[in-house]
């Protein structure tokens, strides 16, 4: 059960990254994200699908660890 849960944990914060990356994805290149401490568009893409890539990877190879 904790194998589950920590997936789930992992997948959401996974979904989150990609959320934050889709609502910066029509935005210009070069327009500043003010919420996120002034970074352009593009770098705020690159960040969380970077993000997003490591947490469900991690997420995958801790529950699998969890539930052997």
């Amino acid at each position: 059960m904790t194998s589950i849960l920590v997936f789930m944990a992992f997948g959401f914060i996974a979904l989150f990254c990609i959320a934050i990356a889709g609502a910066c994805w029509d935005l210009p290149d070069g327009e500043t994200v003010g919420a996120l401490a002034g970074i352009t568009a593009r770098e705020a893409r690159i960040l969380y699908l970077t993000c997003a890539d490591i947490m469900a990877g991690v997420g995958l190879i801790v529950g699998l660890l969890e539930g052997r």
